[in-house]
């Protein structure tokens, strides 16, 4: 395994989940099938990371329980309490033309259709109906942003940059 890749962080693991090792993970992808389709993840434990086999997988009342080879006791999972369960980022899920993942956003400059610069994006926020943009200028000032189309009028990744429509923000 390459260091100089890129991990991006798929899970959390919260707690061990029975004596027999499984693992409780909160997930952070939107794709938790992902689990099922993997034999293999890289465990980050206090800023070491290690290759990990998947032998089961299912979810459990909106998080994903996993077992991982070599686990079979909760004295051994305890170890792995708030670990992050991470993927090379060539292996994320393909998204559609016009989705992002977050941290693809973070970090992005953000104008008004006029170039006047707003901020940059510092957190997406997810409400349930739309996620909303957290939009931090120099001065420490915050816009909250509405991911809408009719707002968000481009991304340019490789700009590293976002235009959004500030007429249409009201509030």
């Amino acid at each position: 395994m390459e260091h100089q890749q890129e991990l991006i962080a798929i899970g959390l693991i919260s707690k061990p989940h029975n004596l027999q090792g499984a693992l409780k993970v909160f997930p952070l992808t939107d794709f938790p099938e992902r689990f099922f389709e993997t034999d293999q993840v890289i465990v980050e434990i206090n800023g070491q990371i290690e290759l990990a086999k998947i032998e089961q997988v299912k979810i459990y009342k909106g998080f994903v329980v996993i077992g991982l080879e070599g686990i079979d006791n909760i004295e051994k999972a305890e170890r792995f309490r708030g670990a992050y369960l991470r993927v090379p980022k060539a292996q994320l899920v393909k998204l559609k033309p016009g989705e992002y993942y977050i941290f693809e956003l973070i970090g992005l400059t953000v104008k008004d259709l006029d170039g006047t610069l707003i901020g940059n994006l510092t957190d997406v926020l997810k409400t349930g109906a739309n996620d909303v943009y957290v939009v931090r200028n120099d001065a420490g000032s915050e816009v909250l942003v509405p991911a809408l189309k009719e707002i968000v009028k481009n991304i340019d990744l490789k700009a590293l940059e976002m235009v959004i429509d500030m007429g249409k923000i009201t509030g």
